[in-house]
This record gives C-alpha cells, structure tokens and sequence, in this order.
C-alpha cells in the first residue's frame, strides 16, 4: 500500500535504529518477526517489511513510530490555560476537525510537504489514556540557503563565498490536554524570529476551532519559585540548574551551575543568595530544571528543561524524548501548581 511505503520512507529518515527495534520487540512472539539485522537499511527493508507483511504490525504501529521520532523533538512549548469549563467542553476533537477540515475529513494521515508552506498532516485523539485529549500536527517545509564556510578566489580582488540550498521538514503541534490546558509545540532553532513565526502560524492557523481570548499564558514563574522553596524534599524527582533573577526595579542576576545540567546548590551559599532574593520580591525569569529519570514510571532518562526561556509560558526541551517523557514534565509542573 502506498502509505506503508512513504511511512518506510520517513522512518528511515527519522527513527533510530533503537526505536524499530522497540517495535519489532513488541510483536517477536510471530515466528516472522526478527529483531537483528546487519544495518539499519535491512532492519527497515527487511525485518519491518515482513512483520508488516506478516500482519504482526499494522499500520497503526508504524504511524506511531514515526509519530514518537518526529514529535518529541528538541522543541520550544507555550502553554496556555483556560478558566471556563464552557471552553473545555466545546474544544472536542469532532469540533476542531470540522472547525479546520469542514467535509473533508481524511481517514488516513498526509505526509506530502507543500513547497514553501505548511499542510494539515493530521488530526487525532492524543491516547488511550486521555480520551478527551487531541492534537492537530502540521507538516511545513522551507528551503534555506547556508553558507559553508569555503570561499573561493575569484580574480585578483575577489572572493566568493559559498552557500548550499538545503531542505527542511518542520514538525509544528497544537496540543489540547485536558481539562484545561493547550500546548503550541514548534521546534527548536538558532533563529528567534522563525520560533516565534511557528508559534504566531499555529494561533492563526487555529482560531477557526479555538477562542483564544479565552485562554491565558500559564505563568510558570510561581511554578518556579515553588520548586526552588520545595527542591530539598524533592531531590528524587528534580535538580535545579541555572537561574535568572529579576527584582522589583528590573535588575537580573544569573546563577549558573558548574554545568548546564549540574546542580545548582552543590555551594550553600547559592541557596542562601538566591532565597535572599526572592524573600525580597524578585521573581524567576528562567529556571533549568532536570527532571530525573523514574524508571517505575516509564521515565528512563533524564529530562532537561528550561521554564521561562523568554515567556513566562515557555518550556524548552533540549532533547530528544518521548511523549510519556515530555507528558510527565507538565504534568508534573500541573502538580506542583498546586503546592
């Protein structure tokens, strides 16, 4: 079928070779089904090939594939919240599917890019776990031209500096979690202004389904400071990193860890100044969090994080992770709201 081919495609491109072993794994009790290859090319050509053949995986199983290695990223989010349970009742996945698609509703996800522009890849329910919960995915594409680094002599008073074209497949997210909460993913990226061009597209592309002078950024900042106040009776689930400090007349103190993911109270002294601060009404800007790894929970890393990297609504997460990894990250800063 022609989806199983451009899904080979992209899961070559995309996927470690560890995560098609994860997949194989879960379907080795059919006697077609082998988990090792000489490479990655036969482990996809091959080993993937005949488990789909042999219907060990369905189709399902490989959109989830690619779904885990494209999604959850390097990436920036922006959480925004709403009060009113009104707005949390109307935002159904069969409201925003129509809202965007009208009719058209396609049974199947798109992987086709539009030159120079974005398309709707997909709508649908988030998990199992999370019937209420649902997430819109769009597939955007750009061509850049980047200079590397060679420079070529041309003529006695010349020199040429040479660019490549390259291509870019963008991966951008509107989330909705449920009762309250909507989460506007884009990548991470070198350039400012291209973040928050993703950030403005999936508002715009969105308010046909989502009122949202009805939400408010979450401001993480009280979030912050409550895990600073509660980090000695937590140390099994966070280490703080570096910090930035801003006091009622605007002044900013940085604190920085002996390594972007050391801990930032290894000295007393940092303790004691930085509570000293906030004693007297400073409040966080940004705030590096680790969030250690809860093999119990299905966590089996660590997860590095950045809350407030320029909105008091933003996270940023520095790595690759799975959606359970970034899931348990806001639901624990939904947590220790709370606190």
């Amino acid at each position: 079928m022609a989806e199983f081919d451009e899904l080979l495609t992209l899961i070559k491109e995309h996927c470690t070779a560890d995560q098609i072993k994860g997949v194989l794994r879960g379907a080795t009790g059919n006697k077609d089904v082998k988990v090792s290859a000489a490479s990655k090319e036969d482990l996809i050509e091959k080993n993937l090939r005949d488990a789909f053949r042999s219907h060990s995986i369905d189709i399902e199983r490989l959109r989830d594939l690619l779904r885990e290695a494209e999604e959850n990223g390097p990436q920036h989010i922006y959480y925004l919240r709403t009060p009113s349970r009104d707005v949390a009742q109307t935002l159904t996945l069969d409201h925003v599917r129509s809202s965007l698609l009208g009719a058209q509703n396609p049974r199947r996800p798109t992987y086709s890019l539009k030159k120079e522009g974005y398309v709707v890849a997909e709508i649908r329910p988030w998990n199992r776990k999370k019937p209420l919960d649902w997430v819109v995915k769009f597939y955007g594409h750009e061509t850049r031209e980047e200079a590397t680094g060679e420079i070529i002599p041309d003529g006695p008073n010349r020199l040429l500096k040479v660019y490549v074209r390259k291509e870019y497949r963008h991966v951008l997210l509107v989330r909705w979690n449920s009762p309250d909460l909507l989460e506007l993913r884009v990548p991470r990226d070198s350039s400012i202004q291209r973040v928050d061009g993703w950030r403005r597209f999936l508002e715009q592309q969105l308010r046909p389904a989502i009122p949202f002078d009805r939400f408010r950024p979450w401001d993480l900042r009280k979030v912050s400071k409550t895990l600073f106040d509660l980090e000695a009776s937590y140390k099994r689930i966070y280490r703080l990193g570096d910090a930035k400090l801003e006091d009622p007349h605007h002044n900013v103190v940085t604190f920085e860890s002996y390594s972007p993911d050391g801990d930032l109270f290894a000295a007393a002294a940092t303790q004691s100044a930085m509570k000293g601060l906030l004693d007297n009404q400073a409040t966080h800007k940004q705030q590096r969090l680790l969030w250690l790894e809860q093999p119990d929970q299905g966590i089996e890393a660590d997860i590095s994080t950045l809350i407030g990297t320029r909105t008091e609504n933003e996270v940023t997460f520095s790595r690759h992770h799975n959606s359970q990894g970034i899931d348990y990250v806001t639901g624990q800063l939904r947590a220790f709201s709370k606190r």
